[in-house]
């Protein structure tokens, strides 16, 4: 029975559509485990029944292990490795020809300036947010927004290495003296570099933070909302594993002109192994110790999610697509964004992420203001119901624009409101 049905689900692999869920395509099935790839930016805002994740087993992780022919297989073998650590540290600039391990190298990069943001305390999750030098409006309006309300069982800290440009020294200082949040390594901060910035930030958030549970890496242009994230590490759902917006079957982009161009003498495989994003991700703390010990056994990489990969795949650790996490901008009202659906989008700038901040919600509504100030009805009525609710924002933007399509003479139509969606 059992063997029948493995054989009609091979036969009719594809594309799926099940009630309340997006659409999946069947990869393969493989023991007793179907593995299904998800895209990643795409979610169900209708009906969210629970965490969606899609979990790239120690199977899947094993086929990367072996050293097979032909793209689409990566060999990670330690001869491999060791002659093609030499080979990209030479080739793309980074090394001064010695030949030592990533590892080695890393050990070298001590933090210039680090804050003791855990003090050997028992911590939920400790949050790296990395940032540009230059990037002090970013931090800022971090602080007032999505971190202002930390509690103690989550830390946080920016990471952020040396800046060319001096024009910022003297208020980088000022910031650093007074926030006392910002970890800054001895390198120069670029998009090169920012795979020897990731290792180092893990490496100095195991010294500092011992007993912390998870570590979220994040840049400084995402909207975090933290209480869908702490939704998601209490059921457990990335326990042993790393989670977040994550992709399978990507090939790398052999383009030069392409920001993320990978030339073959820099991996000569086919296709990447499963990676997160590296716009944001949470990683189990013990995962991200045995990423940094191993290390030095994994080749030096340019792009920092890749890198990851790389470890994660030596590792034969799991990667899990987590339900609400965007690498791509949502345009959405800011109430979706601050709802249990979202934990993190992407590409923001600093008056938005106020303004998200900054809306007064009831459920997936704004409450909106007339004439500068929040209407007395609708700030007395979060007793109603949703559909009261949406009647009285109906009511009152058709009010407004009625009244500016009078004052135009008619010559403008009146919208509809968009309560969902701007």
């Amino acid at each position: 029975m059992h063997r029948h049905f493995k054989l009609s689900l091979v036969c009719f692999a594809g594309v799926m559509t099940l009630p309340g869920i997006v659409n999946m395509l069947i990869l393969y099935w493989y023991g007793n485990t179907v593995v299904i790839y998800v895209p990643g930016p795409v979610i169900n805002l209708l009906d969210r029944t629970g965490l969606r994740k899609i979990e790239m087993n120690d199977n899947d992780a094993g086929e990367f292990n072996e050293n097979l022919s032909g793209d689409g297989h990566l060999g990670l073998q330690n001869e491999k490795m060791k002659t093609l650590n030499k080979r990209n540290l030479n080739v793309l600039g980074l090394s001064n020809g010695t030949g030592k391990s990533f590892l080695t190298q890393i050990s070298e990069l001590e933090p210039l300036i680090e804050p003791d943001i855990c003090k050997h305390d028992k911590v939920l999750l400790a949050i790296l947010i990395f940032s540009n030098p230059s990037n002090i409006e970013r931090r800022q309006v971090i602080r007032e927004t999505w971190l202002s309300d930390i509690k103690s069982p989550i830390r946080y800290a920016f990471v952020i290495a040396r800046n060319t440009n001096s024009d910022h020294k003297t208020e980088l200082q000022e910031e650093i003296d007074e926030h006392k949040d910002i970890v800054q390594f001895d390198f120069i901060d670029s998009y090169k570099n920012l795979t020897f910035k990731t290792v180092s930030s893990f490496k100095w958030i195991i010294s500092v933070c011992p007993r912390a549970s998870y570590v979220l890496k994040i840049d400084d242009d995402m909207w975090l909302n933290k209480k869908a994230l702490t939704s998601v590490l209490v059921h457990g759902a990335i326990k042993g594993a790393i989670g977040g917006n994550c992709h399978r079957g990507q090939p790398p982009i052999r383009d030069p002109g392409n920001k993320y161009y990978i030339p073959w003498s820099s991996y000569p495989y086919g296709i990447y192994p499963p990676f997160c994003s590296g716009t944001a991700y949470v990683v189990d703390f013990q995962v991200m110790k045995d990423i940094v010990n191993v290390s030095k056994d994994v080749p030096y990489f340019p792009l920092e999610d890749i890198y990851v990969a790389l470890c994660m795949t030596k590792l034969k650790a799991k990667v899990i697509n987590l339900y609400g996490f965007n690498s791509v901008r949502v345009r959405a009202n800011p109430c979706w964004l601050k709802s249990d659906w979202l934990v993190t989008t992407h590409e923001f700038l600093p008056f938005e992420l106020r303004r998200i901040w900054n809306t007064q919600c009831y459920g997936l509504n704004q409450v909106r203001k007339v004439k500068g100030q929040f209407d007395p009805q609708i700030r007395g009525s979060l007793h109603l119901k949703r559909q009261q609710l949406n009647r009285l924002n109906m009511e009152q933007m058709f009010r407004h624009n009625a009244k500016i399509n009078l004052r135009s003479g008619g010559r403008r139509f009146v919208k509809s409101p968009r309560l969902i969606f701007n």
